[in-house]
C-alpha cells in the first residue's frame, strides 16, 4: 500500500491566506481613495518606496525584539529576487496604464499557465487532470467576469507580459530558495526589504512625475492614507512569502484570481456596482474553480508503490 502524504491545510497556511486576502483588499480600497480622491496617481513607484521602507523597518524591529533570528543569503541572489519583484509591480502599473481593462485582465490570466510551466521545470511539480481541470474552470470564470473591452498595443502587451512573467518567476524562485536554503519567511522578507527599497527608488525617474511630487500638498488625511497603505503593504509582502512557503506558487496565483472575483462581489455589495449576466456567470464559474482546486488540494495524495515505505523526496512535489 502506497505511502499517503497528509494534504489537509495547516492552520499556518489558512492564516497566511486570510491575512493576504484582508490586507490586499484593504490596500486596494485605500489606494483607490489615494489615487482618485487625493490625486496621487502621478507617483505609484514613490508609494512602492514607502511600502519597502515600512516593511524593512517593521521586520528590523521584530528581529531586534527577538521575533526571529537573522539569516544570510548571497547578496546577488537577494538582489535578483528583489529586482524581479519590484520590476513586476512597476510593469503591472504600466500595463494598467497602457492597456484597456479587458486587455490588462487577459494578460493577467497567463500567470497560472506560466506558473505551471515554471513549477514543472524548476520544482519538478506534476499536476493531476483534476487540478488542471479546476484551473481551466477558474480561468474561464475570471475571463468571463472581467474581460470586456479588448484592444492590444505593443507597449501595453510587452508591459503586461513582463509583469506576468516577473511575478510568476519571483514566486517559483522564492519557493526554490526557501527549500534549498532553509530560510524562513521572516528572514527572507527581512533580507529582501532593503533591496526592494533600492530598486523602487531606481525606478522613480522612469515612472513618476518628480516635479509634481515635490509640490504635492500633503494633507493630514492624505498622510494617514499613505501610512495605512504602507502598513498594509508590509502585511501583503510578508503573507505572500508565507503563502508560498506554506503552500505553493500556484496556490498563490489561484488566490490572486480569487481576490479579483472577491473585489467584484464586494464592489456590488458595498458600492452597488452593477454586474452583467456575463459577469455573474463568470463569478460563479471562478468560484467553482477555486472551490474545486481547494477541495482537491485538501485530499490525501497517494504516491506510487515504488516509494511505499518512505515519504517523497524534498525536491519533488505533486499537485493532487
Amino acid at each position: 500500500m502506497g505511502w499517503v502524504a497528509p494534504k489537509m491545510p495547516s492552520y499556518g497556511a489558512v492564516a497566511s491566506v486570510l491575512i493576504n486576502l484582508v490586507f490586499s483588499i484593504s490596500i486596494i480600497l485605500f489606494n483607490k481613495m489615494l489615487f482618485q480622491t487625493f490625486r496621487f496617481g502621478f507617483a505609484p513607484t514613490t508609494l512602492l518606496v514607502g511600502h519597502a521602507a515600512t516593511t524593512w523597518l517593521g521586520m528590523w524591529v521584530l528581529q531586534r525584539c527577538g521575533g526571529f533570528e537573522a539569516s544570510r543569503l548571497l547578496p546577488g541572489l537577494c538582489a535578483a529576487l528583489s529586482a524581479t519583484a519590484v520590476s513586476a509591480t512597476v510593469f503591472a502599473n504600466l500595463s494598467l496604464k497602457y492597456n484597456t481593462v479587458g486587455s490588462y485582465q487577459i494578460i493577467k490570466l497567463v500567470t497560472i499557465p506560466m506558473t505551471c510551466l515554471l513549477e514543472s521545470m524548476w520544482l519538478g511539480t506534476r499536476y493531476s487532470p483534476q487540478i488542471l481541470t479546476s484551473l481551466v474552470v477558474l480561468l474561464l470564470g475570471v475571463g468571463l467576469a472581467t474581460v470586456t473591452d479588448v484592444e492590444f498595443n505593443v507597449r501595453g502587451l510587452l508591459c503586461g507580459l513582463a509583469a506576468s512573467g516577473g511575478v510568476t518567476a519571483y514566486g517559483v524562485v522564492l519557493k526554490r530558495v526557501q527549500r534549498e536554503h532553509s530560510v524562513g519567511s521572516s528572514q527572507l522578507v527581512t533580507l529582501l526589504a532593503p533591496w526592494n527599497l533600492l530598486f523602487s527608488v531606481l525606478w522613480i525617474p522612469a515612472t513618476d512625475d518628480v516635479r509634481q511630487l515635490l509640490h504635492y500638498p500633503f494633507t493630514r488625511l492624505a498622510l494617514v492614507l499613505l501610512v495605512a497603505t504602507c502598513l498594509f503593504a508590509w502585511g501583503i509582502c510578508y503573507s505572500f512569502v508565507l503563502v508560498v512557503e506554506k503552500t505553493s506558487p500556484l496556490t498563490m496565483q489561484v488566490l490572486g484570481h480569487f481576490k479579483t472575483v472577491l473585489i467584484l462581489v464586494l464592489g456590488f455589495m458595498v458600492f452597488a456596482t452593477p454586474l452583467s449576466g456575463q459577469c455573474l456567470a463568470g463569478i460563479g464559474l471562478a468560484l467553482l474553480g477555486v472551490g474545486a482546486y481547494s477541495y482537491i488540494k485538501s485530499q490525501p495524495q497517494p504516491t506510487s508503490a515504488t516509494v511505499a515505505t518512505s515519504p517523497p523526496p524534498d525536491n519533488a512535489e505533486e499537485e493532487a
